[in-house]
């Protein structure tokens, strides 16, 4: 990592941090970002007017043995760095979406989907290559 320092001195860099994980490199150009994969695409959209609503039906539906929300975001609330689906799926669990036993985003950029399911996420082909990948 760099030094706390030089993001103090050069906002620039500390602006380059938030996006991603700054790292001093053995090869040229010597200074790296690796981007941080977050969930955050998806928590942000809980601050649109409809989407808590459909949480809440997602989480109260009665007599059902498992709870799932389907997302497709357009276009206008897809950050353009997602644009692809060649980023690694999200390490940690989406926040706001607790109760419900899976989410599915899926977007017309992408050729898989990325789902939540028993507690990871990862990324899912579409449509499937092989019966693992299939619901039951």
């Amino acid at each position: 990592m760099l030094p706390a320092d030089v993001f103090h001195r050069e906002p620039e860099v500390d602006w380059m941090n938030e996006v991603g994980n700054l790292r001093r490199t053995s090869f040229k150009p010597g200074v790296v970002l690796l981007p941080e994969v977050r969930v955050q695409f998806v928590e942000g959209w809980l601050h649109l007017p409809h989407m808590p609503r459909h949480v809440e039906k997602v989480r109260s539906a009665a007599a059902v043995a498992e709870r799932h929300l389907f997302l497709v975001p357009d276009d206008e609330v897809l950050p353009t760095r997602f644009f692809t689906n060649d980023f690694p799926a999200p390490t940690r669990s989406p926040e706001g979406f607790s109760g419900m036993d899976g989410t599915w985003v899926w977007s017309n950029y992408w050729h898989q989907y990325l789902a939540w399911r028993a507690g990871t996420w990862q990324w899912l082909d579409f449509p499937p290559k092989d019966d693992k990948q299939r619901l039951n």
